[in-house]
């Protein structure tokens, strides 16, 4: 209170969606929490577009775009939104941002220049999931992925309240250096049942070597008549061992 009169604009940056995605723009939102390092600061666009700022004057230094189909007839379930990037420095020293995309793609880009490092799955681009979806939109990314000891983890966004039998949440983790796939996790636990995705940011312990999942609701949400089976790693925190993707322990809210 004593100083909050004094506090002045320093600098402002526009990520320039209104221009470039003017007729989707509506089903946007920007809900970017920007990551701080290298001297730089990596904000994520709705349309997941990375931009690397000078934190002291909002000046780009670089920016990524890689150039996702915005059609006002698409409908993700969080509409067109990215919360974030992570950052990790490899055992080259090289720092990486990553970037977990509506195609279904794990983007490794060099923190100093934003070009896809070529050595990460295909030319700077690894697959996470390859199911075939029943509509556009389906299934989004908008979430950051989380790092640490080399391991890159990815959750997702699935249609809600749709159906009974929908896509399942599964959790997958790739190595931080090539992109290789390293393990995956479902937290369904038996038929007619599907969803109970991590759509919300993933934490993780670097010194226990855990990574917890908040898992969400089986599908379809409200109604559980078809589920007989035992539900215990959906709406809960899971907590997986980061090498192996087993599970340390569960706790169900």
């Amino acid at each position: 209170p004593a100083n909050v009169t004094g506090l002045h604009r320093v600098w402002s940056y526009s990520t320039g969606v209104l221009t470039r995605h003017a007729g989707s723009v509506s089903k946007s939102a920007f809900e970017d929490t920007p990551v701080l390092d290298e001297g730089k600061l990596f904000v994520c666009s709705s349309f997941q577009e990375v931009s690397a700022l000078d934190p002291g004057t909002g000046k780009e230094i670089w920016r990524f775009d890689p150039h996702l189909p915005d059609e006002a007839k698409i409908d993700y379930p969080n509409s067109f939104n990215c919360r974030g990037v992570a950052y990790w420095k490899g055992s080259d020293g090289k720092g990486r941002i990553y970037l977990a995309a509506n195609n279904r793609r794990l983007y490794a880009l060099d923190a100093a220049t934003g070009k896809p490092i070529a050595g990460f799955g295909d030319h700077g681009a690894a697959v996470i999931d390859d199911r075939k979806l029943e509509r556009r939109g389906q299934m989004q990314f908008s979430s950051p992925p989380i790092v640490a000891r080399g391991v890159v983890v990815v959750g997702s966004s699935l249609d809600d309240n749709q159906r009974v039998d929908e896509l399942h949440g599964v959790v997958r983790a790739f190595d931080a250096m090539t992109g290789a796939p390293k393990w995956s996790f479902d937290p369904i636990q038996g038929p007619r049942a599907g969803a109970s995705n991590v759509w919300a940011p993933l934490s993780v312990d670097e010194a226990r070597g855990l990574v917890f999942l908040p898992t969400s609701s089986p599908s379809p949400d409200f109604w559980g008549g078809f589920r007989t089976h035992d539900s215990k790693y959906s709406n809960a925190v899971v907590a997986l061992k980061l090498e192996s993707g087993e599970v340390a322990w569960s706790f169900q809210t």
